[in-house]
């Protein structure tokens, strides 16, 4: 893995597509955690939401590419985890989509979009989008997510929080029957960015979960083909005082 950003407080990787970002048992080794623990062995010092993730302060899916954070002291990943807690830890994702109206009627499970979608379509370039929802786990071993509004079922409603889940997304780009979006999240719930993007009928190119394109084609290198990473996050830096933007590379 590339490191991307290190001080004397966190270290930023570039984490590759096909790799978890952390170990589920103490056996597991090829993953980021472990990976960044042989050369900073500092990070699984810092108490973090389980041991065996150390300093660890956010996850991505196996399949996606891009930065993961760690802190290398536990007053930096304290301070990081109130900003999360507060709302103040911001990712940034890029993905290539398909354009796919009436998503409702080719996956199920998911409640109408109308009302939740502080825009209008039909998308064009240069277009800000927002959608909100709260999520429940979906399928078989909770491998999916889906969107939870008040059209979901009553009892759907009542086994989730209450937690509103936001993404904004730029719609960049057009060409033909696929889009390039930029999406923003200030908290995040399991592919709460994939899952909201296929609600707007933006499934990601390569993603068998939730584009419908893919999801009967699901093969070895399924994982390698997702066009979706996560390219930056921004933070207020505790020790340097001011708010910091670590990127990947275009």
């Amino acid at each position: 893995m590339n490191i991307v950003y290190i001080d004397s407080d966190f270290i930023a990787v570039d984490k590759p597509a096909g790799m978890p970002s952390a170990p589920l048992n103490q056996n597991e080794i090829n993953n980021a955690v472990c990976t960044v623990a042989r050369d900073f062995p500092e990070v699984m010092g810092v108490s973090g939401r389980k041991s065996i993730e150390g300093g660890l302060l956010h996850r991505l899916d196996t399949a996606t590419r891009g930065i993961l954070l760690f802190a290398r002291n536990q007053t930096a990943y304290d301070s990081v985890s109130r900003l999360q807690q507060a709302g103040l830890f911001r990712k940034t994702y890029k993905a290539r989509c398909s354009l796919c109206s009436g998503i409702n009627m080719l996956l199920p499970g998911f409640p109408p979009l109308s009302g939740y979608l502080k825009s209008k379509i039909p998308f064009r370039e240069k277009q800000t989008l927002l959608v909100q929802s709260r999520f429940r786990h979906y399928g078989t071993g909770r491998e999916a997510a889906r969107p939870v509004t008040d059209d979901s079922g009553i009892m759907i409603q009542k086994k989730t929080n209450n937690t509103l889940y936001s993404t904004e997304i730029l719609i960049y780009s057009i060409q033909n029957d696929t889009s390039s979006v930029r999406c923003t999240i200030l908290s995040g719930f399991k592919h709460q960015v994939r899952c909201h993007l296929a609600w707007l009928g933006l499934p990601v190119l390569g993603d068998v979960l939730y584009n419908p394109n893919y999801m009967s084609t699901k093969s070895d290198n399924a994982i390698e083909n997702l066009a979706f990473s996560a390219v930056a996050v921004d933070f207020f830096h505790p020790s340097l005082r001011q708010f910091i933007h670590i990127a990947l590379q275009d």
